[in-house]
This record gives structure tokens, C-alpha cells and sequence, in this order.
């Protein structure tokens, strides 16, 4: 997949056609058809570049939590799940005020750094 500069991104992307998807190393990119831009950041920022320059909605794909947090996985609620996914149509529907902040509250209660996830993602959380 060729490497875009932001602006090549914006120029060649369709709306529908954006697609943000974990690269690793908590490093996110975003893809079109013509390309990949990954400027090297995580997802709230790149959530925070897009947002900037007028692209609002895309979908999100991930491949779960991250290695150094296997605890967390098998303990998310049917009503976590329910969360993560309302927080992360919202931002990428463009209908949250504050795209980089909502994103950044959703990861800090995921990882704990906030309580009021559902009774938090904590690990002592025993839901399934």
C-alpha cells in the first residue's frame, strides 16, 4: 500500500472510503483506496488530525487490547462493549462535540486510568 502525505490523503479519500486500523505498538493509520496515511500517533490524535481537516466518519478496525493487557480482554461487559462501540460511532459520525477528548476519556476508563466504565475495566472486574 503506498504512503500518503496528509494532504495527498485528503485529496485522494473518499469519505466512505476511510478506514483507520491499528498498526501496532498503539500506532494507528488511516486507509483509503489510493493509499495509507500513518503519521506515527495514536488513535486519539489521529482521531484529533482527521477530525481538523474535516473528516468525521470512518470505521475503526482493531485487533482487541493490547498484548501487555490480556487480563482485560475476557472481562469486557456486554454493557462495556455497548459503550465502546456508542463512543466510537459518535466520534467517527461526527455527532460528538469533542472528538479527541471523548476518545481519550474511552481509553483512560478502558484502562483504568478513570473509573465509570460500566464498574470500570479494572482487573479484578469478573464479568465475562
Amino acid at each position: 500500500m503506498k504512503n500518503l502525505t496528509l494532504q495527498q490523503f485528503l485529496k485522494l479519500a473518499a469519505p466512505d472510503d476511510c478506514r483507520i486500523f491499528h498498526t501496532g505498538n498503539d500506532q494507528w493509520e488511516v486507509r483509503c483506496h489510493a493509499g495509507s496515511y500513518a503519521p506515527g500517533v495514536g488513535l486519539v490524535d489521529l482521531l484529533s488530525i482527521l477530525a481538523g481537516k474535516g473528516i468525521c466518519c470512518s470505521v475503526i478496525e482493531w485487533d482487541g487490547l493490547s498484548k501487555q493487557q490480556p487480563e482485560l480482554a475476557a472481562r469486557i461487559t456486554d454493557e462495556q462493549r455497548e459503550e465502546i462501540v456508542t463512543v466510537l460511532q459518535a466520534i467517527s459520525g461526527g455527532f460528538s462535540d469533542d472528538p479527541a477528548q471523548d476518545a481519550q476519556t474511552l481509553l483512560s476508563k478502558m484502562t483504568g486510568e478513570l473509573p465509570g466504565f460500566g464498574q470500570s475495566f479494572a482487573p479484578n472486574r469478573t464479568a465475562n
